[in-house]
């Protein structure tokens, strides 16, 4: 996992993450992968979450998983209000690779491209809309 705080225009910071979860995880990994998202949360700040989840049990239209696994795995989507943006298969006929946002809008649909070279995941591409300046350094001239 790989967290990025990103700090914007009035001091205003969105984090960002990403996620590889390995399907065979452990119930420790799995737990602190959630406690750290529940954490975040709190934050009251933008988020962006996006990685393989490996959950392929799970029916986003209709937010049910088919299994324990999936169903916790909702459910902190859920408890965290969490948006998921993928709706169309990654993976086979699984969606796992996830787009999760708080507080940010995705300009378009994402996109859904063909998986490059060896790698059997498609390949995810979206636009947020995000705010940003410059910090000018101060300049001495030297003569």
């Amino acid at each position: 996992m790989l967290t990025l705080l990103v700090s914007q225009k009035h001091g205003a910071e969105t984090i960002l993450w990403i996620v590889n979860s390995n399907f065979q995880a452990s119930s420790y990994e799995l737990n602190e992968l959630f406690s750290c998202v529940k954490l975040a949360s709190e934050f009251n700040c933008p988020m962006v979450v996006m990685g393989d989840f490996n959950y392929p049990g799970i029916n986003w239209s209709t937010l049910k998983g088919n299994d324990a696994r999936g169903d916790k795995f909702v459910k902190l989507v859920m408890d965290c209000f969490l948006e998921q943006h993928v709706h169309v298969p990654t993976r086979e006929n699984n969606i796992l690779d996830l787009v999760l946002t708080s507080e940010i809008q995705i300009k378009d649909e994402i996109q859904i491209m063909a998986p490059v070279d060896y790698c059997d995941h498609n390949i995810l591409m979206w636009e947020i809309q995000c705010s940003s300046h410059k910090i000018l350094n101060k300049r001495t001239k030297l003569f």
